[in-house]
């Protein structure tokens, strides 16, 4: 019961490498990459080379193996950054971040239009109390730090000064929404998560932008929950910050407030199972390569594209701190992973009284 105990504390708050250890709202960033970036490199390069065709099967496996007498270092000792000190890069205003995003939606040919952009903050509607599920009440979660959200509802408006476009919203991703809202209807382009452009043919920066009329929306539900487990292995298994940022910024545009959050979690576990007399070995044999950590952490295989390196596992952790910081920038709520009850086969070895059972070989 100690091990699960300690497994969903730590896997469901990432433990105390992640917590914010601030009395600040949980609202800013990313950190540099150039502390790890080389490390990055290198395990990426490593795991996959364009040099190696035709695929040599046997010359692969012996090219690779060396990782299994590699030390983890990271196992005694703590991490050089928590999510608080990446947080601690984001801006923190409202604006400031916004501007952000539309200056690299823009991109850098189209940077400039975005002085043509007036923000402006305004009330969320609060839900009726018809509107409201029976679990929610307004006296119990008035001040709950997830369910007092779902007491109102976001508001997004355009309007025009008779020279800028104003966009208005209730929150950092109301006002994201609004700009999304005004790419879509007025200059007819689409921020897609293909190319992460936009097409503004015969805009040039210097011409005023379409005025939009005065219009309203108002979300139909508090949550827009995004991701599906697989898709980390599927698309996003060697994703860098540099997929990632856009992808962020995509999400923000959609109105996407709660987001899967699904990265490093191979650097949570190990810290946590080596606390329970798990060694290195135990889990080079457990964990799976970077590319099916999703069926992995989900319990259908152990080990497969294996053995992980301490490159990628530190790199996955980084990178997590970044995801999860630009979410609390964007006043998202992330959705972490628990524990599922997935271990090592040695657990039979330092716990023999546990209640386990095999998975099919």
């Amino acid at each position: 019961m100690a091990l699960l105990y300690v497994l969903v504390t730590a896997c469901t708050i990432y433990g105390v490498y992640c917590k914010h250890s601030s009395s600040e709202p949980l609202h800013h960033g990313h950190p540099p990459l150039r502390h790890y970036m080389s490390s990055q490199a290198s395990w990426r390069a490593s795991n996959f080379s364009a040099n190696d065709a035709p695929y040599d099967a046997d010359n692969a496996l012996q090219k690779w193996s060396y990782h299994w007498d590699e030390k983890w270092s990271f196992l005694e000792h703590e991490p050089n950054q928590t999510l608080a000190d990446v947080m601690a890069t984001e801006p923190r205003d409202t604006y400031d971040i916004v501007y952000g995003v539309i200056q690299r939606v823009l991109g850098v040919n189209h940077a400039a239009l975005s002085q043509h952009f007036v923000l402006e903050l305004i009330v969320a509607e609060p839900r009726s109390d018809h509107d409201l599920p029976s679990f929610l009440s307004r006296a119990k979660h008035a001040h709950h730090a997830v369910w007092s959200r779902a007491l109102y509802l976001d508001v997004m408006e355009l309007d025009n000064d008779g020279a800028n476009v104003i966009l208005r919203g209730s929150s950092t991703i109301a006002l994201c929404v609004a700009f999304n809202w005004y790419l879509e209807q007025y200059l007819n382009t689409t921020y897609d998560w293909r190319t992460y452009s936009i097409e503004l043919p015969g805009i040039p920066d210097t011409m005023p932008m379409p005025l939009p009329a005065y219009a309203r929306r108002r979300r139909s539900v508090p949550f827009s929950y995004y991701e599906n487990v697989c898709t980390v292995s599927y698309t996003q298994a060697f994703w860098t910050w540099s997929e990632w940022e856009p992808h962020l910024d995509w999400m923000a545009l959609q109105g996407i407030n709660m987001p899967l959050a699904f990265t490093g979690q191979e650097f949570i576990f190990a810290k946590t199972f080596s606390k329970f007399g798990f060694t290195q070995q135990d889990l080079q044999a457990f964990f799976s390569g970077p590319g099916f950590f999703a069926w992995q952490r989900m319990g259908n295989l152990r080990g497969w594209g294996g053995p992980i390196t301490e490159a990628c596992i530190l790199d996955q952790y980084n990178l997590q701190l970044q995801i999860l910081a630009r979410m609390y920038t964007f006043e998202m709520i992330p959705a972490l992973t628990a524990f599922a009850g997935h271990v090592p086969y040695a657990i039979r070895t330092y716990f023999p009284d546990a209640d386990v059972t095999p998975s099919p070989k």
